[in-house]
């Protein structure tokens, strides 16, 4: 049989168990989107990321905010400092 490419189409036949087990590796993949949860690998608060930004040195730097008490806090980071975290799950 021929298909060209208007036929053929992927059915996600992932069990929701084996998706989870997928968003749980993407946690240990480099990189951060705007919008994602992220804490220091050494402890704090969690954050969001508000930007990321890619140095002179090629280095990624990662720009979060953050609430201490009702006052908003930001700051950036170095990519290597950062983990991803899972909302409602204190790492």
């Amino acid at each position: 049989m021929n298909y060209d490419d208007e036929q053929l189409f992927l059915i996600d036949v992932a069990s929701p168990f084996e998706k989870a087990i997928q968003s749980l590796g993407k946690l240990n993949m480099p990189g951060f989107e705007k919008g994602e949860v992220v804490a220091l690998k050494s402890g704090g608060p969690r954050m969001t990321v508000c930007d990321v930004q890619k140095d002179a040195l090629e280095s990624h730097r990662v720009r979060c905010v953050w609430f201490e008490k009702n006052k908003k806090a930001e700051d950036t980071f170095d990519m290597k400092v950062l983990k991803k975290s899972i909302i409602g799950i204190r790492q």
